[in-house]
């Protein structure tokens, strides 16, 4: 990432990167691919500084917030806006919630919204097991649930084995070692 990008977010599969200009009127986001640096998107749209991205936790979208007073959610495989929502300050931060595709985000002052991105959904939640003394296990955002996985499942979808929690997930082919 080069000085003239702020604001930045990684998908959940550590594929993608996306960054906000540094540029006090540059309302432009990066997307960068990962594993070779190239910039895939440019998005275009905001017309004042980006101060909050994220990366919804399918990694099929991007999130921007601004001084624009705009959020926008755009496709993370094309770069396409679609969704434009105007409010009422301007916006310095965005979160997202762990499964759910609902919207947090602040303005300078003070102001916090509270969005439900309706006509968004999410695929299978990206998920990062973590091995401990040579068990695999995996964390579901939903349930709170530890579920034991094999080395196989790496790579794969399930749904959650929980019983009434059915979020259906996606595991990274990457393990975190836990010490």
């Amino acid at each position: 990432v080069s000085p003239t990008h702020g604001k930045c977010a990684v998908s959940p599969d550590g594929k993608l990167l996306v960054a906000a200009s540094s540029m006090e009127h540059d309302g432009t986001v990066a997307m960068i691919e990962t594993e070779t640096n190239l910039t895939l998107h440019t998005l275009l749209g905001h017309t004042e500084r980006v101060l909050g991205c994220a990366v919804s936790p399918d990694g099929r979208w991007v999130i921007t917030a601004s001084h624009d007073m705009t959020l926008r959610v755009w496709e993370a495989d094309t770069g396409c806006e679609r969704l434009v929502i105007a409010l009422l300050g301007k916006l310095s931060g965005v979160g997202l919630h762990p499964w759910l595709p609902l919207v947090t985000c602040g303005d300078e002052v003070g102001g916090v919204y509270f969005l439900d991105l309706v006509g968004i959904e999410y695929g299978p939640i990206i998920l990062t097991a973590s091995e401990k003394e040579g068990e695999l296990s995996l964390l579901c955002p939903s349930c709170q649930i530890h579920h034991s996985i094999t080395q196989s499942q790496l790579g794969s979808e399930l749904t959650c084995p929980t019983p009434g929690c059915g979020l259906r997930l996606k595991i990274n082919p990457f393990v975190i070692q836990m010490v």
